[in-house]
């Protein structure tokens, strides 16, 4: 439940203060209006009672403030207007929390691109495309919906506080036997809560290795394709699907479990409720019916928090999974200090540089002088260490023994932004985006013309 509160109070994008004021003022509302119907139903019975001193004094406020009168019609009328407030209360508190779903989705997935784009190669290396790709579509997705269903599950808390609150005024025994009530309903159907936990975590597992490995295998389709190796993904994908159709199916049976279980219990509490209280206690019907009204929308809530629960449960796990990975790249981030003013005009110079990827040297004790304004070709074998100099230059890595240099200051001293601004880089194996030509020239470079562009296309025919 704790973990519930922390989606509902620490998204981002969002005003929990609203929706909370928004969420007693509408559970208020409901108290008073439940508090109005048993003076109804005695005038509309013919039986003689009052209210408790609470309710009653809660019920001539409403009624003084509404100007309207002690008789029928006047009752009637303070049912509806309350019920009509709570209304308008709950939905306009739930209607924002919908429209908080995109924002909190949006901001999610702002902060997962930032520090993506912020965090050092070799968090790319260690780690999945694929994965990476998942949590910012599927699961931030996801954790939207999560918050959603946490706003509507304190809701619910709230409207069942305000109910529990209801019946202490109207009589403190039937509070303290709903109360006991409602704690073995949770606790006896508090399992398959637990189930959907697990069910969601597994389903969140499972689609972020059923998408990354779809990743790997379209980055590869064309060695898959061209050696006919297509059967043995499609027998991991299985695998994975498999996964996922059993967390889904988990999650629909402890759904229907929770909801049955609970219409059963309360079934049996009300038939056993209004049995005593007639048959044993000998209650007046007013009495008898508005403590029945109460009980029953006090277990309908208890249903509705149950459900929320459940469900909110289920996507907890995404929530969690872009928050974890959203932490990951921040403690991978790049340095970003350093000399803003680069400028090359003499030469670069490797120092006695060596590097390892993990425990496997790549380069060793190399010294190396670039001069500016020259063609410098790097040969040798695959795996000698080429690509790894020219990341070293770029400060995707940093050199495990001395150092780099750009016209005598060390790489390390610069803004590596500043010096990656001025670099034009072209890969090995060439990855267009699915975009215009101006934006795979470009790169999001806005200060580029169409002029810059059209010489750019000249100068490369």
């Amino acid at each position: 439940m704790l973990r519930i509160f922390r989606i509902f109070l620490s998204a981002k994008g969002t005003n929990p203060r609203i929706e909370l004021g928004g969420l007693v003022l509408a559970s208020l509302a409901e108290i008073i209006s439940m508090s109005a119907m048993l003076p109804a139903l005695l005038a509309v019975s013919g039986e003689q009672g009052s209210l408790p001193p609470a309710l009653n004094t809660m019920v001539e406020a409403t009624l003084a403030a509404t100007g309207l009168p002690k008789t029928l019609g006047g009752f009637t009328a303070a049912v509806v207007l309350m019920l009509i407030l709570r209304t308008i209360l709950l939905g306009g508190a739930l209607t924002y929390a919908g429209y908080a779903i995109a924002n909190v989705s949006t901001q999610l997935r702002e902060e997962l691109l930032r520090a993506l784009f912020d965090t050092r190669w070799r968090y790319f290396v260690e780690h999945r495309a694929g994965t990476i790709a998942n949590t910012i579509s599927v699961d931030a997705t996801r954790a939207g919906q999560a918050y959603v269903e946490a706003a509507r599950f304190v809701a619910m808390l709230i409207q069942a506080a305000g109910y529990v609150v209801l019946a202490l005024l109207a009589s403190v025994k039937f509070a303290f036997a709903g109360l006991i009530i409602a704690v073995v309903m949770i606790a006896g159907l508090g399992k398959l809560i637990a189930i959907s936990r697990r069910a969601g975590q597994s389903q969140t597992d499972s689609t972020r290795a059923l998408v990354t490995l779809v990743a790997d295998a379209l980055n590869n389709i064309k060695p898959i394709k061209s050696m006919a190796r297509a059967e043995p993904f499609i027998e991991m994908f299985r695998s994975n699907l498999n996964k996922l159709n059993a967390s889904l199916k988990v999650q629909t049976l402890a759904a229907q479990g929770l909801e049955r279980g609970t219409d059963f219990l309360i079934s049996i509490v009300i038939g056993a409720a209004f049995y005593v209280s007639v048959g044993i206690f000998n209650m007046s019907l007013a009495a008898v019916t508005i403590l029945g009204i109460i009980a029953f929308q006090s277990f309908t809530v208890v249903r509705r928090l149950q459900s929320y629960m459940q469900r909110a449960s289920e996507l907890e796990a995404a929530y969690n999974s872009v928050e974890e990975t959203s932490a990951k790249l921040l403690a991978s981030r790049e340095r970003t200090n350093g000399a803003t003013d680069v400028d090359l005009a003499r030469d670069i110079r490797f120092e006695n540089v060596s590097f390892a990827h993990e425990d496997k040297p790549t380069v060793q004790n190399v010294d190396l002088t670039i001069p500016a304004g020259k063609i410098t070709v790097l040969q040798g074998s695959s795996g000698a260490g080429k690509t790894t100099l020219v990341d070293m230059l770029l400060g995707l890595h940093e050199p495990d023994q001395g150092r780099i240099t750009i016209d005598g200051i060390p790489l390390t001293s610069l803004s590596l932004n500043a010096w990656r601004s001025r670099v034009g880089y072209v890969p090995q194996e060439l990855s267009l985006l699915h975009s215009s030509l101006r934006d795979n020239i470009a790169l999001g470079n806005a200060a580029l013309s169409d002029a810059d562009i059209k010489t750019a296309l000249e100068l490369a025919q």
